[in-house]
């Protein structure tokens, strides 16, 4: 293991599995984001229990010696051909989100960058993705890179709720626009049956006094409220409001399309006390079916 180094700039851990997405996910990393930051490359590899009566066949140390010796060779390798600055290589033995995690608070690192993977079968993926496991463990925010991203994002779709979870999303939007002179639209999604469970004595309905909200109020609403989130945060020539009603995760994913998102912004609510595996439903929805990278806030993050 690679001692952690005195604190100096902010720093990127990257997961690397060698697969194509992950080393895109790296290079995109070090030319966008790197050149005034140190990343960090992490491989884990998984050393799953082998049965007892195997144990005497299999030289378990020297496979993992060679596996970290094969795995630091091409991180090294890697490192120096996408390198824009400083990078450091680590490679951990464990289960891959808890290791990286444990990198990415070694080193305090602003934020893990993951690369996507299609779909794949099996109890593995329905238990979730490394990103949703990651993200478990507030280590930092994950930003899951789609396969063909390829240059800095230009369009922003910063989707957020009026939980605790808004302000450190809205505080990564600004930068982000900032950094990446991005259009940023923050989106509220009404959800529907917001009074669909609120019963009202029928004798109300005629009261002069009683003002029922219809769609056009709501969305109303909900745009004064993102106007006065935007002005405690930045201007509305770098991010402009949206309120659309629907189901937030589909709604999330059709205005993504709709408006060519390269990026989606959102937060999450952060681990519970038994480690969740799993993320909200529409965090998860949408880590699974963006068309965009995807990066997922955790509460009480710093700015970058």
């Amino acid at each position: 293991m690679t001692a952690a180094p005195a604190r100096s700039r902010w720093r990127i851990a990257v997961g690397i599995d060698f697969s194509e997405s992950s080393v895109a996910a790296a290079t995109w990393a070090a030319r966008e984001l790197a050149r005034d930051a140190e990343l960090i490359l992490v491989h884990v590899i998984h050393d799953p229990p082998s049965p007892s009566f195997l144990r005497e066949h299999y030289p378990r140390e020297t496979l993992l010696d060679l596996a970290r010796a094969g795995a630091e060779q091409r991180l090294r390798e890697l490192g120096r051909s996408i390198a824009m600055g400083l990078v450091w290589t680590e490679v951990r033995v464990g289960r891959p989100e808890e290791e990286l995690a444990r990198v990415a608070s070694e080193y305090e690192a602003r934020l893990i960058v993951l690369g996507r993977h299609g779909e794949r079968a099996g109890l593995r993926n329905r238990l979730g993705t490394t990103a949703e496991r990651v993200l478990a463990w507030d280590a930092a925010p994950v930003l899951v890179m789609a396969e063909e991203a390829t240059a800095a994002p230009r369009t922003m779709l910063v989707a957020i709720d009026d939980s605790d979870a808004a302000a450190p999303v809205l505080r990564w939007t600004r930068e982000l626009a900032q950094r990446f002179k991005a259009k940023a639209t923050l989106l509220y999604v009404v959800p529907p049956q917001v009074f669909s469970n609120v019963s009202v004595p029928v004798e109300w309905l005629s009261s002069p006094t009683v003002t029922l909200a219809n769609q056009e109020m709501l969305q109303e609403a909900a745009m004064t409220w993102l106007r006065t989130r935007i002005a405690k945060t930045a201007s509305e020539s770098i991010i402009e409001p949206a309120a659309v009603v629907g189901f937030p995760a589909s709604t999330i994913l059709d205005e993504a399309v709709a408006r060519g998102s390269d990026l989606i912004v959102m937060g999450s609510r952060g681990k519970s006390t038994t480690r969740r595996l799993l993320l909200g439903s529409v965090s998860s929805s949408v880590l699974h079916s963006a068309p965009c990278s995807v990066l997922v806030v955790p509460p009480e993050t710093p700015p970058l």
